[in-house]
């Protein structure tokens, strides 16, 4: 297998994260992707026994396999972490001072904190009870 098949195959895994808590549509991809990994490979192995030329050819063929099941692994538990532990602490931060802005009456620098949290990608909603977020 050479580096622009193995590279087309860690570019369709990239693609998981943004299924967006899908699990089933995640395992779904990863079945597929396994499935069409594993043809490619076993024909791509067959190819190599084939060929007397290339005495290194399966050391090739390992070493590719093993780095993408590392990557794989990879993306798998970056793909499973929760997005509010990473970007919770800098959101809470934003809404803290959109709070404040709010509380002072600045209400256009409230909205422009507010949209900018939007374009990000971030839900605000405010409630009686105070400011939330999720994901948009």
């Amino acid at each position: 297998m050479d580096k622009d098949r193995i590279d087309i195959f860690l570019d369709h895994l990239e693609g998981i994260p943004d299924l967006d808590y899908d699990v089933e549509g995640i395992v779904d991809r990863i079945n597929s992707l396994q499935r069409k990994f594993r043809r490619e490979l076993e024909q791509t192995l067959v190819d190599w026994s084939r060929d007397t030329l290339q005495s290194d050819e399966l050391d090739r063929g390992r070493s590719a396999l093993r780095s993408m099941v590392v990557r794989l692994g990879e993306l798998a538990q970056s793909g499973t972490a929760d997005p509010r532990d990473t970007v919770g602490p800098f959101v809470e931060a934003l809404l803290a001072a959109r709070d404040r802005a709010r509380a002072n009456r600045r209400w256009n620098e409230a909205d422009e904190i507010r949209d900018r949290l939007v374009a990000a990608g971030v839900e605000v909603r405010d409630t009686p009870e105070g400011t939330s977020w999720g994901s948009a």
